[in-house]
């Protein structure tokens, strides 16, 4: 059996984290698969024990970083694994090097950002983006993104042309999917926001189109969810306040059955200022709901015909791209309804195959008559 080991920078809730977890879930199935979180795991850590992998961890969290380094060493020199995937820029760059000081037999990065500017990213992820143009040539065998605007940014800044290897996400059809108790509640129009409380997520511009929706006689209702989306977040509920959108919102904090949500939702808002690939629209998409959202990383064709793409970041033309599709949608029975969420559904099935993934990923990690570090 093939042994694949994963370094990621961490297990918390965000979209490469849950993309990391739906990929190990069908590697599990094939190979025997080892994870190694440099810091400590948290949201996912849970979800991980119970698949049958080796997830490794130390016993406290002092020196945590530096232990899951040393840890990362020895279990590449014991199990001498056919190749070591990591996972975002500090598992690439940090678990790269431990890896091949280790005599690692095949090194594959795996970069799941295009956010590459200041302002927008922090200071230290740039400064590994910087490094890692260097390291690229030296460290991994083959470099994999997960959208084709973050290959296009990499290449831009430097980074080793002949190890580029593009493998968009993916999402498992067991889990999203449309749900035959799908609500037909035609009273709102149910408007939908996955994300972190974070400035790159665009939250002002969600709340703001969904104010002019209301002032433009949309009956919508938004329901949030995400770290930090909770009424504990007074920023977050100052800003509902200054909107008066206090009975308009809900806020989910952090959900694990998103299927249930994308469900309930008749439309998926992303107003995000950079992505490279939104996870949450092809969810979405899995469960037959459509999106509106800024033209940011693979969402244009994420999309395709099952929504719109806004080109400004105006709310006026964000409320407007919701109100098409709230009047595309009342000109549907409910029945006719549901037969197109499960049009939507087949799309994003046929074109982001979770096994389609993972056969490409293997084609990475064990290439025939490949040769590798060692």
């Amino acid at each position: 059996m093939k042994k694949i080991v994963i370094v990621t920078t961490g297990l918390r809730n965000g979209g490469a984290e849950r993309a990391l977890y739906q990929l190990v879930i069908e590697a599990s199935k094939k190979m025997e698969v080892y994870v190694v979180s440099l810091v400590p795991p948290t949201y996912y850590k849970n979800d991980f024990l119970d698949l049958p992998i080796s997830l490794v961890d130390s016993d406290s969290n002092r020196f945590y970083f530096i232990k899951q380094l040393l840890q990362l060493y020895f279990l590449i020199r014991r199990q001498r694994p056919d190749a070591v995937q990591t996972w975002m820029y500090h598992a690439d760059i940090f678990g790269g090097l431990v890896a091949k000081f280790a005599g690692a037999n095949r090194i594959i990065w795996g970069v799941r950002s295009s956010v590459l500017r200041w302002g927008e990213a922090k200071a230290t992820t740039l400064l590994l983006v910087k490094v890692g143009i260097l390291l690229s040539r030296i460290i991994p065998d083959a470099i994999i993104f997960c959208s084709r605007v973050s290959l296009n940014a990499h290449l831009k800044i430097g980074y080793d042309k002949k190890k580029v290897q593009l493998i968009n996400n993916s999402f498992r059809e067991s889990e999203f999917h449309v749900m035959t108790t799908q609500s037909t509640n035609q009273k709102f129009f149910h408007l939908g926001f996955i994300g972190r409380f974070d400035p790159v997520k665009n939250i002002p511009l969600i709340l703001q189109s969904t104010s002019e929706c209301i002032h433009q006689g949309v009956p919508v209702r938004l329901s949030m969810c995400g770290t930090d989306i909770s009424s504990e977040n007074k920023n977050l509920l100052n800003l509902i306040r200054q909107k008066n959108l206090e009975s308009h919102i809900n806020l989910c904090g952090e959900v694990k059955n998103l299927r249930r949500l994308y469900n309930s939702m008749d439309l998926l808002i992303v107003g995000s200022l950079s992505e490279s690939f939104p996870n949450v629209i092809l969810e979405a998409k899995g469960c037959g709901c459509m999106a509106v959202s800024s033209d940011v990383g693979a969402a244009r064709e994420i999309i395709g015909r099952y929504g719109l793409i806004v080109q400004s970041y105006d709310p006026l033309d964000f409320a407007s791209a919701i109100k098409r599709i709230y009047s595309f949608k009342n000109r549907w029975s409910p029945q006719a309804w549901k037969k197109l969420r499960k049009k939507i559904s087949r799309d994003a099935k046929l074109r982001y195959s979770q096994l389609a993934a993972l056969s490409a990923y293997e084609q990475v990690w064990f290439p025939k008559g490949g040769s590798g570090n060692g």
